[in-house]
Formats: C-alpha cells, structure tokens, sequence
C-alpha cells in the first residue's frame, strides 16, 4: 500500500501530469490518505491533474465512503472521466449530459464522459 511518506519521495519536478484512478483510495484508509496528499502534492508542484472514478465497490468499506471519496477527488482533478456506470452511482444518472453537468460544477476544466 502507498503511504504519504512514498509521496513525498516523488520528483514532482519531473512531471507534468498526474492521472489517478479510484482504485488507489479504496485499497485502504492509508492509501485513501496518500491519494488526496499525492493529488495536493502534484497541485501544489503545477502538475495537471485528471481523474477516473474507476469504481470497484468491493474495495470499500461501504457506498457511501465510496462516493464521498471519489466525489472529493474529482473536485481537486482538471479533468474528470466518468462513466455511465460511475455516474448513475456517484450522482444518480447514466446519462451523458447530466454527469458532464454535475461535475462541470466542480473545479474541472473539462469533463470526458467515457
């Protein structure tokens, strides 16, 4: 499991992006912690951001820590690649405008519904 102490061993100066999936905070409380102090790091250090909500409920300790988690990482992300199935759990629709719209009100520049 990734720790905040191996974010802080990352060359951030080195990069220009960093792509998260929600796999990495579903593994555990410690990995869910190292995913918004990597994604703040990355920020912090000018790297672009994106997000794949990648839901696997099975990772989690129950739904509803799943959507506050993933909802809270992708309002840190640039850009955000939802899904229909991400969509109709973490906001209620499958429908392509209206995850677009939903996220849109986050602090994405843009959003790619896959």
């Amino acid at each position: 499991m990734i720790k905040k102490e191996d974010v802080d061993q990352i060359p951030f100066r080195d990069y220009r992006w960093l792509h998260l999936t929600g796999l990495l905070p579903g593994l555990s409380d410690t990995s869910r912690e190292a995913a918004f102090y990597l994604v703040d790091q990355a920020k912090a250090n000018g790297l672009t951001v994106s997000f794949a909500p990648t839901l696997r409920p099975q990772l989690w300790p129950d739904r509803e820590t799943m959507i506050q988690v993933t909802n809270a990482l992708a309002d840190k992300a640039d850009y955000i690649f939802p899904d229909a199935s991400d969509g109709r759990i973490l906001m209620g629709s499958k429908h392509p405008v209206i995850v677009n719209a939903f996220y849109m009100n986050y602090h994405a520049k843009a959003v790619i519904f896959k």
